[in-house]
């Protein structure tokens, strides 16, 4: 079991849009795997938001999300 806190105002967006090169990808490829991760991220600080307490398993997450690969859901937590 994983406990992660993550404090945010209400009215706090998240930009979904990442321009290629954005983090200093030269190739789509690599621009569209941090933008993958980006989307995720966002879509696991709304469970996260949901969470009683703010505590996410981050099992349940990676089911939830259904993530193929629970090294993604790391990736965010890191």
């Amino acid at each position: 079991l994983f406990c992660l806190i993550v404090m945010m105002s209400d009215d706090e967006e998240f930009d979904d849009v990442v321009e290629p090169g954005a983090y200093g990808h030269s190739s789509p490829i690599g621009a569209r795997a941090e933008k993958s991760l980006g989307l995720l991220t966002q879509k696991f600080l709304k469970v996260l938001q949901e969470a009683k307490d703010g505590v996410v398993d981050l099992n349940v997450a990676a089911d939830r999300l259904k993530v193929k690969q629970k090294r993604r859901i790391y990736d965010i937590t890191n």
